[in-house]
């Protein structure tokens, strides 16, 4: 699962040096939680699909404010 705030920290964590791409078993699911645009995340699910690992996007909404009332 990555939890994270936008597109460029997704990106740094799949894809950056050590990214969990090169560690991840072929057939994985990544479970991707941060806001980004419906094109980036369709753009994602095609980046990861050529290395064989599958895409469940599933942005939690409410920011920090939801957060700290215990509602996201």
């Amino acid at each position: 699962m990555i939890l994270v705030v936008n597109a460029a920290q997704v990106d740094q964590v799949l894809f950056g040096a050590d990214g969990l791409c090169e560690t991840l078993a072929p057939g994985s699911v990544v479970l991707q939680s941060a806001t980004v645009a419906p094109d980036y995340a369709e753009a994602l699910g095609e980046r990861l699909s050529e290395k064989n690992l599958r895409l469940i996007d599933a942005p939690v909404s409410g920011g920090s404010v939801g957060a700290q009332a215990g509602k996201l």
